[in-house]
């Protein structure tokens, strides 16, 4: 697997084949889910599981809507927490935006799976075939 060096946001993607390569992480919703299911099935989340449970259950009852709006707020408030928390631990599902850098400009390439840096051969041979474009990017350390 490669190793990446990351300022917070960006990492070069290091190796003989994608060299100077940057890559970025990505998220859509459809990760969400994934977030969610993977922070509460940790065992030290169960307790936080539970109080969100319990205030789920709530909704199904005939509340004021003053009340209703505190205990959505409380459960909107645990599940962003959930996911900071997944965020903190950098362990936040998603796929990475690949791109190069040439000339102060940011040459955005495609999304590559964390799987498929391990396979720098495969990854640069899709990335040069899906953008002949920016072969100013690979030309100089390939």
């Amino acid at each position: 697997m490669e190793s990446a060096e990351s300022d917070g946001q960006a990492a070069f993607l290091k190796g003989k084949v994608l060299g100077k390569l940057n890559r970025t992480h990505y998220m859509t919703a459809a990760h969400q889910m994934e977030n969610l299911q993977a922070h509460w099935a940790s065992e030290a989340n169960q307790e936080e599981l539970s109080r969100l449970k319990a205030l789920s259950s709530y909704l199904d009852k005939p509340l004021p809507k003053s009340e209703q709006h505190v205990i959505a707020d409380q459960i909107t408030g645990t599940l962003v927490g959930g996911f900071r928390a997944t965020q903190a631990q950098r362990t936040v599902p998603g796929e990475w935006l690949v791109y190069g850098h040439w000339d102060n400009q940011n040459y955005y390439m495609d999304l590559a799976a964390n799987n498929e840096l391990a396979d720098q051969r495969g990854l640069y041979e899709r990335l040069l075939a899906g953008c002949p474009e920016f072969d100013i990017c690979f030309a100089h350390w390939v």
